[in-house]
């Protein structure tokens, strides 16, 4: 089991500055935990016919370990993380196999450099993300380093990559999604 004396002085501290951050703004915590676990989760090497069967299949008991474990270092909405971890994920299933319908979604979808997301969350979370984002990108990173310690995440970069696709040469296949 893992504690809060298993971490360094400069992550307990980081975790105190979140926790006083969570009393006046529980999502920024929710997204930006949820942003690390879902970056950091794998993704199918094909394309599978349910994306959201196959993450509960092989990733949502990593999260809801990861989600418990966090909540007893910084009380987290558990609920609110564990959807937004599973709407990020799905969303980078769909970059993989869906580049092009992204490609042009992102120059015009607030938060979606941040987050690589588009279609998966609300236009007030994607409004909210833009306006909070360099806030999140605070609280994920404390997060990252704090999992990265415990070894709750891999450290090599699995976020995935979005390539310039030329038009012509992207093949667009619809992903199913479910919840």
């Amino acid at each position: 089991m893992y504690s809060v004396s298993m971490l360094s002085n400069e992550s307990r501290e980081d975790l105190s500055k979140v926790t006083q951050m969570s009393k006046g703004n529980r999502d920024v915590i929710a997204f930006g935990l949820a942003k690390v676990i879902a970056n950091h989760l794998p993704v199918p090497s094909a394309q599978v016919d349910i994306p959201g069967e196959y993450y509960n299949d092989n990733n949502v008991y990593q999260v809801d370990d990861i989600v418990n474990f966090i909540n007893e270092l910084c009380v987290v909405d558990t609920e609110r993380v564990v959807q937004l971890t599973k709407n990020l994920w799905l969303t980078r299933v769909n970059v993989v196999f869906c580049k092009r319908k992204l490609f042009k979604l992102a120059d015009t979808t607030p938060g979606f450099t941040f987050f690589n997301v588009s279609g998966r969350l609300s236009k007030v979370e994607l409004d909210f993300i833009a306006t909070n984002e360099v806030a999140i990108i605070d609280v994920h990173n404390v997060f990252f380093q704090v999992l990265q310690e415990l070894d709750l995440v891999n450290t090599v970069n699995t976020v995935t990559e979005i390539p310039i696709i030329p038009e012509n040469t992207a093949t667009c296949v619809a992903v199913p999604v479910s919840y």
